[in-house]
């Protein structure tokens, strides 16, 4: 059983998507032009809040927990590789 899809039925998603990006694009032209006209009114009459400090993004792992995860990490692949390494090691391989 084949999948037929009739060329009008093409035609109207073509649009439908040319549509939608039309419109999409004009939403963020007027929601950039709004948040300009509001910050140049808040200039001019000296309103404008003070800006706020840019903050360094916090890390997930500080550098004790790298360490600590480092140290795990390397005692697990010793446990699980380590025979390997060692057969590998006296065959000189």
């Amino acid at each position: 059983m084949a999948l037929v899809v009739k060329p009008s039925a093409v035609i109207k998603a073509l649009w439908f998507s040319v549509g939608t990006g039309a419109a999409y694009a004009a939403y963020l032209k007027l929601h950039k032009d709004l948040w300009t006209g509001a910050k140049q009114v808040a200039q001019a009459h000296g309103t404008l809040p003070p800006q706020q400090p840019q903050q360094q993004p916090e890390r997930l792992f500080g550098p004790a927990a790298r360490a600590t995860l480092a140290a795990q990490w390397n005692g697990l692949v010793d446990d699980t590789l380590g025979r390997l390494a060692q057969e590998l090691g006296k065959r000189g391989i």
